[in-house]
């Protein structure tokens, strides 16, 4: 690190362990040693050391304390609030509060850094530009624009030297975040220094416009035909890293009419649309803007709605949608038991953990919401009482899958504060309906079969490496076996080979049935191949028949 570098860490460190200070958090500085950064006439203020803010006030003094470090320490805190798996809701929500307090970037800045990015003069570029930023917050500025066809657009800029801003701010706080696991061990659970380590990832691709933009061109080519949603367009020729310039669309942001009559008479469509665009991302696009609160949200003419700012997008897997999918059946259909099923399903669960306590504790808990009655379950709390209960397991879950519960939690909260009587329960049902109705399709179960088939043709190749891989692994270079089981051992490895092989010729016709739907055939029932519906049944005859001689085995 070179000494220009760590004299602005050790000003940071400074203004950080001042402001800490500011907000009751002197007993953490005296913990962490950190006090001879304190100014001198707050190092010698022996009361304020002993003192510490009440468990209810200690969100909003975190809060606060990131509003004024600002930069990366409120991206920091954005970042938090989108994790339920780490914090619990007072922090999420106060989190989601977080402001920035930012001063305007210069015009004469802004003009600077569009004509080093584009190799020109801004007017060269764009026909008027405003002096007058829209937005302003701590990674850029938003201003607004025409291009030279006259399209009226939004450009967001960098602020300047912002990179070396958070690269100052995350050398830091790793530094700080070795201190708290060390003076605070009973916070390794939430793992400070890979949490740090996220947010760095999360930082450069902040700082990344292109990545936004790419985004932009994902949501405006899945909304394109929607009627209700728009998207703006990404102008990709003006964007890059820096600077990200896409349409400007008129509207009002629902933070700003929450209390107007024309609100309050279109509020049901409006939060439907919301609502039902929201399930299109999640089930059907499977790329879903993961902070859609009210601010990103504009309300259009003929009671359009318009998303913006997408900075912060999950993606659902196929994998992990079959098992949100069915999350969301027994959740809507009150199946406890399904429900704690897909719970340990999607999650990461270590081999020591008490699975049926796990389940028992799911459904007491499921249980007193379901004695509320389905209309009145917001589902973002629940799945996160769900997320809560299983941190107590240790188990941990997908990022995406945590993406997802966040704007769940947001997509509750939006509902709650703008149309409380509306009953999206009913929405849910509804379409989790045309889900089981889809998996009942043929085509969904060849598809299904296909895919399944062709996972166990890879897991079969793979066996071989992956039982070498096994038997080289330093760890099961440990295992000892005892003469008295030789023979128990040789039984088990004769039982294993025989339904090995019964799998394996299963397997092999699962294959073949899969192959012939590919190809044409003249035979076919109900549109599938007479080959390929030969092979099926062979392979359900065949594993009828490894089931009937185990039972036989069983009874002798």
């Amino acid at each position: 690190m070179g000494i220009v570098t760590k004299i602005k860490e050790l000003d940071r460190l400074r203004q950080v362990v001042n402001i800490l200070f500011e907000e009751g958090f002197g007993y953490l500085i005296e913990k962490t040693k950190l006090k001879t950064h304190l100014f001198f006439h707050k190092r010698v203020n022996r009361k304020k050391f002993s003192e510490t803010p009440s468990s209810k006030d200690m969100p909003k003094r975190i809060r606060i304390s990131m509003e004024k470090l600002g930069g990366s320490f409120v991206k920091l805190g954005q970042l938090l609030s989108l994790r339920p798996d780490l914090i619990s809701k007072e922090y999420i929500e106060e989190f989601s509060r977080l402001q920035d307090n930012v001063k305007e970037v210069p015009y004469d800045d802004v003009v600077d850094i569009i004509e080093e990015e584009y190799g020109k003069k801004l007017k060269r570029v764009f026909l008027k530009f405003e002096k007058k930023p829209i937005a302003s917050a701590s990674v850029s500025q938003v201003h607004k624009a025409w291009l030279k066809n006259g399209k009226k657009v939004a450009v967001k800029i960098q602020r300047p030297l912002i990179e070396d801003i958070f690269e100052t701010d995350i050398s830091l706080l790793k530094d700080l975040a070795g201190l708290i696991e060390r003076h605070y061990p009973e916070l390794k659970v939430i793992n400070p220094r890979k949490l740090i380590k996220e947010f760095e990832n999360y930082s450069k691709k902040e700082l990344d416009f292109t990545i936004e933009a790419r985004n932009i061109e994902v949501f405006y080519n899945n909304f394109k035909s929607d009627k209700n949603v728009v998207i703006p367009e990404v102008y990709k020729k003006y964007s890059n890293k820096r600077i990200l310039v896409a349409e400007f669309i008129d509207g009002d942001k629902l933070t700003e009419i929450k209390d107007d009559s024309k609100f309050k008479l279109h509020k049901k469509n409006i939060v439907n649309s919301v609502s039902n665009s929201y399930l299109k991302q999640l089930f059907v696009f499977n790329t879903f803007h993961a902070d859609l609160h009210p601010g990103n949200i504009l309300f259009l003419k003929y009671n359009k709605i318009a998303l913006l700012d997408f900075g912060i997008v999950g993606h659902i897997s196929h994998d992990l949608k079959e098992k949100v999918e069915n999350l969301f059946i027994s959740l809507v259909s009150a199946d406890r038991v399904m429900l704690a099923e897909s719970m340990i399903g999607l999650g990461f669960v270590k081999n020591d953990v008490n699975v049926e306590e796990f389940k028992n504790d799911l459904s007491e808990h499921l249980s007193q919401y379901y004695a509320a009655g389905l209309a009145d379950i917001a589902i973002g709390n629940v799945l996160y009482d769900l997320i809560t209960i299983a941190r107590k397991y240790e188990i941990d879950y997908p990022q995406n899958f945590i993406l997802f519960v966040k704007s769940m939690i947001t997509i509750d909260g939006f509902v709650k504060e703008y149309y409380p009587e509306y009953d999206y329960m009913k929405y849910w049902k509804i379409y989790m309906n045309k889900i089981l109705r889809k998996r009942k399709d043929p085509d969904h179960i060849i598809s299904a079969v296909k895919e399944n088939a062709f996972e166990l043709r890879n897991f079969i190749t793979d066996l071989p490496n992956n039982f070498k891989r096994f038997l080289n692994s330093k760890e099961n270079h440990k295992i000892q076996l005892d003469q008295r089981n030789i023979e128990q051992i040789e039984d088990s490895v004769n039982k294993s080979m025989s339904k090995v092989t019964y799998g394996l010729i299963i397997a092999a016709l699962i294959l073949s049935s899969a192959f012939m739907l590919t190809k044409e055939a003249k035979n076919s029932i109900f549109g599938i191949p007479l080959a390929s519906v030969i092979f099926l049944m062979l392979a359900i005859l065949l594993f009828l028949v490894f089931l009937s001689s185990r039972n036989l085995k069983k009874g002798g």
